[in-house]
């Protein structure tokens, strides 16, 4: 099923004045009390004006770090496959751990590369 099918009919309760970054297979979907970032879509047998690349950029390097993050999530392949297991409490432990180790492994101190973006708490500095 479509991401898109599966959001229109899943009541989703969004916290109010959020900015929600979708991609353009979203068009149309729009929930109360959300500000919409999307992407411009290319018009038929025209151009995008420069502003509107820049903002395409700008969006896209947002929404990147979203996409590494469900990636590396779905390292775990129990979280990509079918899961058999029909207790919903099941499932949402098996995702809550797999996010752990993600998460786990961004912030380890052992990476080969570091992150610009910081997932764990920083501590105060005063």
């Amino acid at each position: 099923m479509h991401d898109k099918k599966i959001a229109d009919e899943d009541i989703v309760k969004f916290p109010d004045h959020i900015h929600l970054f979708q991609d353009t297979g979203f068009q149309g979907f729009c929930p109360n009390n959300v500000h919409l970032v999307q992407p411009f879509k290319k018009p038929r047998n025209g151009e995008l004006i420069e502003i509107q690349k820049w903002f395409n950029r700008y969006v896209a390097k947002i929404r990147i770090t979203v996409e590494h993050a469900i990636n590396g999530i779905k390292r775990a392949r129990i979280v990509k496959d079918k899961c058999r297991h029909f207790r919903q409490h099941f499932r949402d432990q098996v995702l809550n751990i797999c996010v752990g180790l993600h998460n786990f492994r961004v912030c380890s101190p052992f990476r080969k590369y570091q992150s610009k973006i910081k997932w764990g708490l920083q501590p105060h500095s005063e």
